[in-house]
């Protein structure tokens, strides 16, 4: 039997989706990572979910509940915004969906991630993942599988993944510079995180609407103005810390906001837009020194993510708002996918074909997931958001997708 040499993948950009692509793609092929930021800097952002959809796809890359200190989520709980319960759905998604939905810190999947990608072979399938830190890739070239380094130097591919987030300029060597970039999505969100402890000494206890007693729930607090202002607030990383998400239109902000994860927001515009909240989470606002104030962007469904040698992943492919929760899971599932590129035998002939079938698969269901979650950010409400989640948790990976398609 024939010998095939691994593919050369360049995957551009080492967050959550191209770490995730490192991770599978390693089982069989030579993977490289350039990742425009120093080895040392924080993941940007503080809390995500992971739906039954995404914690399927994090078990199948060798993550678990315990290496993520993942949060097992009970349900659902929304108030108004005084803090008066108005419906609690308890959910059992292990028995609805087939994997149970996690609370994890964005830093600690980054890190699982990491440590899956380049891990050392006895404790992870194949050869380990090369992470270039410091390396910005200024152009890509996708009909004949380069790409250029900051530094004027050329590196060729045989699959290059285009993982570099919502800026992404690897989107555009896909779908052209004609097609629109993301837009602001007319909402923003105050974000930041607490410990548990500090909540506990700050109010003297825990408030209901946060306790776990019988069951961790999403809290969400939604404003009956009609002004879609809202609070999300949930804990992770093992319980010991609280995810505060504080939305309000752009409309009403006086201070302008930005696509940014890092800029700070005004404390004190903060606490006025949320006057009508409860008032022990105005003490918790108080006690901050800062908060992050980000832009929500959306943008249309792309023609296509795969061009030449270049597929598009994560947000690079598909950026949505956060009111399904999907942009991380989103970001798994299109990195399982490759699995499809584990075949034994393949040959860098068999790329094309390949490329077809994973966009064909991929890019219907993560433009359903963006539209859904466009839906959703109008009006955010328990009923708005619990109508698509079947749609989004109920996915088993890329082979049952494609078993589906066949029948």
């Amino acid at each position: 039997m024939t010998e095939h040499p691994p593919l050369r993948v360049v995957i551009i950009g080492g967050g959550i989706a191209g770490l995730a692509a490192a991770r599978v793609l390693r089982e069989q092929h030579d993977v490289t990572v350039y990742e425009r930021n120093a080895s040392d800097t924080a993941e940007a952002g503080a809390a995500v979910g992971l739906g039954p959809n995404g914690t399927k796809m994090a078990k199948s890359l060798g993550l678990t509940k315990e290496s993520l200190k993942a949060v097992v989520s009970s349900g659902f709980r929304t108030f108004d915004q005084t803090g008066a319960l108005l419906k609690q759905s308890r959910m059992d998604c292990a028995k609805a969906f087939g994997s149970e939905w996690w609370m994890v810190h964005r830093q600690d999947l980054k890190d699982a991630l990491f440590e899956a990608a380049t891990g050392e072979v006895s404790e992870w399938p194949g050869k380990p993942a090369k992470i270039v830190f410091g390396s910005r890739v200024e152009n890509v070239d996708p009909g004949n599988g380069l790409i250029q380094l900051g530094d004027g130097s050329i590196v060729e591919a045989d699959l290059i993944i285009g993982a570099d987030g919502i800026h992404s300029k690897t989107r555009a060597a896909v779908v052209g510079l004609e097609h629109p970039p993301p837009v602001p999505a007319n909402i923003s969100l105050y974000r930041f995180t607490v410990p548990l402890s500090q909540v506990t000494e700050l109010l003297g206890e825990i408030p209901d609407a946060l306790k776990s007693e019988d069951g961790t729930f999403l809290a969400s607090f939604i404003a009956a103005d009609g002004s879609n202002r809202n609070a999300v607030i949930y804990p992770c990383r093992n319980r010991e810390i609280m995810n505060f998400a504080c939305a309000v239109p752009d409309s009403i902000l006086k201070q302008q906001s930005q696509e940014s994860w890092t800029q700070d927001g005004d404390l004190e515009e903060m606490i006025r837009h949320f006057e009508d909240f409860p008032p022990w989470l105005h003490t918790i606002m108080r006690s901050l020194s800062n908060v992050k104030l980000y832009q929500l962007r959306d943008a249309n469904p792309l023609p296509s993510y795969t061009r030449g040698h270049v597929a598009l992943i994560g947000d690079a492919a598909h950026p949505m708002v956060p009111y399904q929760g999907q942009g991380a899971n989103q970001a798994l599932e299109d990195a399982e996918a490759f699995r499809l590129f584990l075949r034994p035998g393949l040959t860098s002939n068999d790329l094309a074909g390949l490329l077809k079938t994973w966009d064909s698969a991929r890019r219907p269901r993560a433009s359903q997931v963006q539209l859904n979650s466009r839906v959703a950010a109008a009006k955010v409400s328990p009923e708005v958001i619990l109508q698509r989640m079947r749609f989004n948790w109920t996915y088993d990976g890329i082979e049952e997708l494609l078993k589906s398609k066949d029948h």
